[in-house]
């Protein structure tokens, strides 16, 4: 029987309506993965159960509880995921009191002590999880093990941050022996998985919660150590397709040369996608990347407004953002660019900015994102201060990645917002001429019939909120 068991929450309830099992989608739990691989290289008998795709309802929870009887339980939730987390801890604390429970992940990190506080809640992790996890585990003295909150008779306390692992390479891939392969792909990139290369960014922009993760330290993979995992995910599950999860894959030029390096020398010829910032990124590397199979990049361009973009600490120009989508489009590469709405200081006009800045500019695929201020990030105090941003609400369960406006702005209410946010969607998407153009960009990754029943699948989703 497993001594420890790994939960990943369900996500589905976090797309805010949008049925993301239905158009085929989902992504394993890496985060977990690598603790449950490390945990297992060390000797730990570990189970991961991704509940997204394992189950339909919760308490399905108390069968796999009763029958693997363990000892730890480790959670990774992200805050609109911490509601389902926290049942599913209820859920098993109803079953055996005993039963430790682990909470980590990005809520954990950036609300610890409220996390804590929650009575079914025994151990709140900090950080990178790997160590911290394994000493847990083995039942190592708590006051002992750094980057964790804790609770006992005496009360709440912190044992400090435990220092970052540079040597990435010391883990095992991710432990996905026991989790449905199949049903894990890309929307719009088809049967995929997700390789995390590196850990950390170095940007400051005020809206993203990595630097609460990894405090702006990058640290990386070997080549080597990443090439062996995609061999091995495609010689046991099948995957030829994989998208490079870092928040920026492009920092170091002469990492990225050297990977692309030997993808184009690999056997199995891979095709991959990437996420990038548009100041790590030139001609020579685009180049580079596409010869080596890289067929989508994803860039952050958040706002079409230069002011905008100086008071979110982007730190980059719109003039660069045109020449880098011209360099990817030179050589066949697909640009994926993501939108916020509603950011500090928008105002319409700002935001029809944005949305123009998407359609005038030859973006392929535009994902426009209501601004969700993450706990801990600048823009969420920002909206505690309602400077230039304000919260809607603080129900962390209405903090959905499709979902409806949970900020206001000082010139733009909820409502507004809104309706510019589906009507980003509908001038970027319902143009004939780009549709077509994009069902032959993606003819060669997947069949378009799929990309066609995407498309309806977002416009049934969207005609809905503009009626409401």
């Amino acid at each position: 029987m497993a001594k420890v068991l790994l939960f990943s929450p369900p996500y589905i309830d976090t797309y805010g309506g949008l049925n993301i099992k239905k158009i085929g989608w989902g992504i394993p739990p890496a985060g977990l993965g690598y603790i449950g691989g490390y945990l297992k290289s060390q000797g730990i008998d570990v189970r991961i159960y991704d509940l997204m795709f394992e189950i339909d309802n919760l308490n399905q929870i108390r069968n796999i509880i009763e029958k693997e009887s363990p000892k730890y339980v480790g959670l990774g939730a992200t805050s609109p995921q911490f509601s389902s987390a926290l049942v599913i801890a209820k859920i098993i604390k109803d079953i055996d009191k005993n039963i430790k429970i682990v909470f980590g992940g990005p809520h954990s990190t950036s609300l610890p002590e409220e996390t804590i506080n929650c009575p079914e809640i025994d151990i709140a992790a900090v950080g990178d999880g790997e160590i911290t996890m394994l000493e847990i585990c083995s039942d190592k003295n708590l006051y002992d093990i750094k980057g964790i909150y804790f609770k006992d008779s005496s009360g709440i306390h912190f044992t400090g941050y435990r220092e970052f692992e540079h040597n990435l390479d010391k883990f095992p891939f991710p432990l996905y022996e026991h989790l449905a392969m199949k049903r894990y792909s890309s929307f719009y990139f088809g049967k995929s998985i997700g390789i995390i290369s590196g850990r950390g960014c170095p940007f400051q922009c005020a809206f993203c919660a990595s630097k609460i993760i990894d405090k702006g330290i990058y640290r990386f993979r070997s080549a080597e150590n990443i090439i062996s995992e995609m061999n091995y995910l495609y010689e046991n599950y099948g995957f030829k397709k994989f998208s490079f999860w870092d928040d920026t894959f492009t920092l170091r030029k002469d990492r990225v040369i050297e990977l692309c390096s030997k993808l184009a020398a690999n056997k199995y010829k891979f095709k991959w996608t990437c996420n990038t910032h548009i100041n790590a990124v030139d001609d020579e590397i685009l180049k580079i990347m596409a010869d080596s199979g890289c067929r989508i990049i994803h860039i952050g361009i958040e706002s079409g407004n230069p002011d905008i973009l100086k008071r979110i600490k982007k730190g980059i120009k719109l003039e660069k953002v045109r020449q880098a989508i011209d360099w990817a489009h030179k050589y066949k590469i697909i640009v994926y660019g993501f939108f916020m709405i509603g950011l500090p200081g928008d105002t319409v006009g700002s935001i029809n900015q944005t949305i123009d800045f998407a359609v005038e500019n030859k973006v392929d695929l535009a994902q426009f994102s209501l601004l969700t201020p993450l706990p801990g990030t600048e823009v969420w105090e920002q909206a505690e201060k309602n400077d230039g941003v304000s919260f809607a609400t603080k129900d962390l369960d209405k903090f959905l990645r499709y979902g409806d406006a949970v900020i206001k702005l000082p010139e733009v209410n909820e409502t507004e917002l809104n309706k510019l946010f589906s009507s980003a969607y509908r001038k970027f998407y319902l143009r004939p001429f780009h549709l077509l153009k994009l069902t032959y960009k993606f003819s060669g990754l997947f069949n378009p019939l799929h990309f066609f029943k995407l498309g309806v699948s977002f416009f049934q989703f969207f005609k809905t909120k503009i009626k409401n």
